[in-house]
């Protein structure tokens, strides 16, 4: 069964003996009664988010009936892929800068979308349409206005194809850059499966992960409370007995809201009982928003690499220094190089807008210190430097994990209860 859930979470095409399996659940899952789900210690979710729910799965299960959509969701992919040059430049150097050894699985993985090796029996028999990667259309909302399939890129679509791609109601809307490679880290993946062939690796390694999360869940040891709503509504739809938390991970959110908004929402969520509970925050989109005033740290490597000094790079990856790809691509030295005065102003910049609130221009005062971000509003920040990370690493190593694609600008900060 863990097979089968990996399949269903990514590959374009299943067996059918899997598609069985799906409509099995779907047939399930549309049955579910609230009731039992209100008395469920397990699984929760609120009679809205319910039906919500349905109305997908409803959607999936009568295009599985029909056999999918009428353009296929592997050609819906191409397309998708194709609508941007950009996205071929991107394809092409993530291609060149990821071992040797795995360049022609990943090849193989963008022609066809589905995480099986080549050598396996279902890669052959992986004929139904995975109706899961599928989600409502946007062309069928007035209030967007969405390009058309044939505006899109270099993929010849004839008048039926442009007809359908208006009139379906479910569409494949995945970005090309969201695939199970960037998803997982791959040294954990390959100290689990060693394989060239990257589609058998992670296969394997999700498989394993499921198969750990179904015994836990089983014992009890996991629960899981399903809310469609926006992040900042959370403690309207948590129960009393619900509300305190040893760990609190924030993904990105902070890219968007700044780091004071989520820390002052999610620091009342915190167990102050466990002296060790964690709220984590990521920020990866910081080195953007520092360009006009500072540094990009991707410039901090203009000089390494006119000087001809790649410390580390060719042990790390492999990849010879004359690889044009590789070395053309910025983020294959920014490990290398010390941004953690870019970063501490970011952040003084990022906690003194948040102090703003609307002000034209700040007093002198106002501007917070390096102390003043480390012990905030009761939260300790983490010495990253001298104490490191306990939960999550404050930055990843990445020429070491090439097949992840990061861009050397992670960073993730752990806050705890002062």
């Amino acid at each position: 069964m863990a097979n089968t859930l990996t399949q269903i979470w990514y590959s374009v095409c299943i067996t059918v003996r899997d598609s069985q399996i799906l409509r099995g659940c779907l047939e399930q899952l549309l049955l579910i009664n609230i009731d039992k789900l209100l008395n469920s210690a397990k699984v929760k979710v609120s009679e809205c988010d319910l039906e919500n729910l349905k109305i997908i799965w409803s959607a999936w299960m009568k295009s599985l009936n029909r056999g999918g959509p009428r353009v296929s969701i592997h050609r819906q992919r191409m397309v998708r892929m194709n609508m941007d040059p950009d996205i071929e430049t991107g394809l092409k150097c993530y291609l060149s800068c990821v071992p040797k050894r795995h360049q022609q699985s990943l090849q193989s993985w963008f022609e066809q979308g589905i995480l099986v090796s080549s050598k396996d029996r279902d890669s052959y028999e992986a004929a139904i349409q995975n109706v899961t990667l599928l989600g409502i259309n946007p062309r069928l909302n007035k209030e967007n206005t969405v390009r058309s399939y044939s505006s899109l890129g270099t993929e010849p679509a004839s008048s039926t194809f442009q007809r359908w791609s208006r009139e379906e109601p479910l569409v494949y809307n995945i970005p090309p850059d969201d695939f199970p490679f960037v998803s997982w880290d791959y040294l954990e993946a390959s100290h689990f499966c060693d394989s060239s062939d990257l589609s058998e690796m992670y296969a394997k390694y999700v498989s394993h992960l499921i198969e750990i999360f179904a015994v836990n869940f089983r014992k009890g040891l996991i629960s899981v409370k399903v809310l469609l709503a926006h992040c900042f509504d959370l403690k309207k739809h948590l129960d009393p007995e619900d509300i305190k938390f040893d760990r609190i991970h924030t993904s990105n959110l902070a890219d968007y809201y700044g780091v004071p908004a989520i820390l002052d929402f999610f620091k009342p969520l915190l167990n102050a009982e466990n002296p060790t509970s964690v709220l984590t925050t990521e920020i990866m989109n910081w080195t953007d928003v520092m360009e006009p005033v500072c540094p990009d740290p991707m410039r901090l490597v203009d000089p390494i690499i006119k000087a001809g000094k790649i410390p580390g790079v060719v042990k790390d990856t492999g990849i010879p220094y004359d690889d044009t790809y590789f070395h053309l691509t910025h983020s294959s030295y920014i490990e290398y190089t010390d941004s953690l005065p870019i970063l501490r102003t970011f952040l003084r910049a990022d906690f003194l807008h948040g102090k703003m609130n609307g002000k034209a221009r700040p007093a002198r005062k106002d501007i917070p210190t390096w102390p003043d971000i480390v012990h905030y509003n009761g939260l300790k920040l983490r010495d990253f430097i001298h104490e490191l990370n306990r939960v999550v690493p404050h930055r990843w190593r990445m020429n070491s994990r090439r097949v992840t694609q990061l861009n050397g600008c992670e960073r993730s900060l752990e806050w705890c209860l002062s």
